[in-house]
């Protein structure tokens, strides 16, 4: 598989984002039609204010996904993520993202006029006394029942099948390219010292990698 480079530039203002993507052009690959304009936050919030008619989109460098990724490493660093037109919120390459208090005041820099916190109406206190007071007594669903576990003991095989009839396979694609199947996420993780967080985000899409580690 080839992959590349890019680096998407914001003509009006300066600002800009690395990344890396499967293919030798910008269209999208797979199922997915039209041109690729990167997967991170901020420049998809960027592009949903502003369009996509000042952009560009300048392949630097193509390669295998392990080359571009190793590449995208030693461009996109702790250091340029701070910098006040870069538009990524984490290093490049294969870590996690997300990890250090400079690149979380980096991303709260970017999240600035947001409604977040106490100016998100559903975080104010006089919101959230209305809804528990909403859901509470008979607005309960659960208002009047008896939760059927009351008084309901399990022996600790009993608790252990149930845990097991409640795991489910896990499929991953490790960093050397081999399918790995464990039975449940957190078996998974402790054996490859990997986080069940992480493995979690790989299942619902949300993160394409966890330290090498791919959905299969």
């Amino acid at each position: 598989m080839i992959s590349h480079l890019y680096k998407i530039t914001h003509e009006s203002s300066g600002r800009y984002y690395y990344g890396k993507h499967n293919g030798v052009s910008q269209k999208n690959t797979g199922k997915m039609s039209g041109l690729y304009w990167g997967s991170g936050k901020a420049i998809k919030d960027l592009i949903k204010k502003y369009g996509t008619d000042n952009l560009t989109y300048n392949i630097l460098c193509y390669g295998s996904p392990e080359y571009i990724f190793e590449l995208e490493s030693k461009i996109v660093t702790k250091e340029l993520i701070e910098e006040d037109l870069c538009l990524n919120l984490c290093e490049g390459g294969l870590g996690s993202p997300m990890k250090s208090e400079e690149q979380k005041l980096a991303q709260s820099k970017r999240m600035k006029g947001r409604l977040v916190g106490d100016l998100n109406p559903s975080k104010q206190k006089t919101v959230r006394d209305k809804l528990s007071k909403l859901h509470s007594g008979v607005g309960n669903p659960m208002y009047g029942k008896t939760p059927w576990n009351i008084g309901v003991t399990h022996t600790d095989e009993v608790k252990e099948a149930i845990s097991k009839k409640n795991s489910k396979m896990q499929r991953f694609l490790s960093p050397e390219g081999t399918i790995v199947e464990r039975l449940g996420l957190r078996a998974f993780s402790e054996e490859f010292g990997l986080s069940v967080h992480g493995l979690s985000m790989l299942n619902s899409g949300a993160y394409k990698h966890h330290k090498g580690w791919r959905k299969a």
